[in-house]
């Protein structure tokens, strides 16, 4: 079959399909082209996807030429990609993990430039991978794409069994959708199956072992379970960001396997830390009303160790309580000098400290966060920056003006 149009183009045999089109081999300009021609009743979607094709310029994605609109159809004329898709290549081909790698890299590369251009590609999956003979990774297929803006999205669309658990629930989502995705094509390039799907089983089965979250690991490496886990986490904040991807020890060979820090961890060690401070703040007070008021603590309990065992850093503090009747100066000093070391930043939390085998570790969210990310963490802080009040003494002026106060409240109320 050929059919040749007004506009200097020819159209060959099928050669593929999507969701709302069909892929068609052809000729433009003397060139070998992939012609995807959609139905004028997706006409929306159309311009969208002509809108994305028009505004990237990538070497992982198939170069656009035009895009026409007639009567009867829409077309899109693409470089034709003379290749496998990666469906065919997890079937047909026994991978070694390098070549593995350098696939994951590439699809990294490509979701991080679509990222940068606030664009969500929803659609991320074996069938829409195609390795050229010259052996380069294409990202292909724009028909469900859109343009994040950092907002969140609600559309459900893509294809069930790589979609993340936010969109299979109908929930908000944002770009993290994609990272999932190449953690499935991770696993499936590594263990040769899906991590929740059995072709056997119904999908009601699928989207409940989504949920129970509990994959077969047992094949994997300690670099590539990291890898996986911070790539398809069920909590969308437990993903790293594409970028992060890429820098991944499994992929970069360089760093620990707790790195990188996504907005999970950063929020992990930061109500660690807060737990701290407000561990530290209460012990502080309580030192102060000893010496203050000259409290009578047994001698078996002069010597007092507090083990926060909530937090993962594991540090113990050790408090020495001295009976006094009057206000410490050296004491003052020493609360002053806490304060300046815990509470010094107000918009921004300072630099989370901890130790990893046995090497002190310091994380600055300016440097490990995307601004989006930072203005979530703040937010954060703020709901967890509370202040510890202890209740006042019953005999302290406080508390005596306080009952003067209800007591006139009462008397003017007869």
């Amino acid at each position: 079959m050929e059919i040749s149009f007004d506009f200097n183009l020819k159209l060959f045999q099928q050669i593929g399909y999507g969701a709302f089109s069909q892929v068609y081999l052809g000729e433009y300009d003397s060139k070998k082209v992939a012609i995807k021609v959609i139905d004028p009743c997706y006409i929306e979607q159309f311009k969208k996807e002509v809108e994305i094709l028009e505004s990237i310029r990538h070497q992982n994605f198939a170069q656009y030429y035009y895009s026409k609109k007639t009567q009867n159809s829409l077309y899109i004329v693409q470089e034709f990609l003379d290749g496998k898709t990666l469906t065919q290549l997890i079937k047909a081909v026994e991978m070694e993990e390098t070549h593995i790698k350098q696939i994951i890299k590439e699809l990294l590369n490509a979701v991080s430039y679509l990222h940068s251009q606030d664009i969500i590609h929803r659609d991320i999956k074996p069938n829409n991978i195609i390795i050229t003979t010259e052996g380069q990774l294409k990202l292909i297929d724009f028909g469900l794409s859109s343009h994040s803006e950092s907002k969140l999205s609600y559309d459900k669309c893509g294809t069930l069994l790589f979609m993340a658990p936010e969109m299979i629930f109908k929930q908000p989502y944002l770009k993290s959708v994609d990272i999932w995705s190449c953690g499935i094509i991770a696993y499936q390039l590594i263990n040769k199956k899906h991590p929740f799907w059995d072709p056997s089983e119904s999908i009601s089965t699928f989207i409940q072992r989504v949920q129970q979250f509990n994959p077969d690991l047992s094949e994997m490496n300690d670099y590539q379970k990291s890898f996986f886990l911070k790539c398809a986490a069920y909590s969308p904040e437990a993903r790293m960001n594409a970028n992060q991807a890429i820098q991944h020890p499994w992929l970069s060979g360089e760093g620990e396997l707790w790195q990188p820090i996504t907005m999970a961890d950063m929020k992990k060690l930061f109500d660690n830390k807060m737990k701290t401070i407000q561990t530290i703040k209460a012990l502080m007070m309580i030192k102060y009303l000893v010496q203050k008021f000259g409290t009578i603590i047994p001698n078996e309990f002069s010597n007092c160790e507090f083990n926060d065992s909530t937090a993962d850093t594991n540090i113990n503090f050790k408090l020495k309580l001295v009976r006094s009747s009057s206000r410490n100066p050296i004491f003052i000093k020493q609360v002053r000098s806490t304060s300046t070391i815990f509470f010094e930043s107000n918009n921004l939390p300072s630099p989370i400290r901890f130790t990893y085998n046995n090497k002190r570790v310091s994380i600055s969210p300016n440097k490990t966060m995307m601004h989006s990310e930072i203005t979530q963490f703040n937010q954060i802080a703020k709901r967890n920056t509370q202040v510890i009040k202890l209740p006042p003494l019953s005999n302290s002026p406080v508390m005596k003006k306080q009952r003067k106060s209800n007591l006139n409240f009462r008397l003017k109320q007869y």
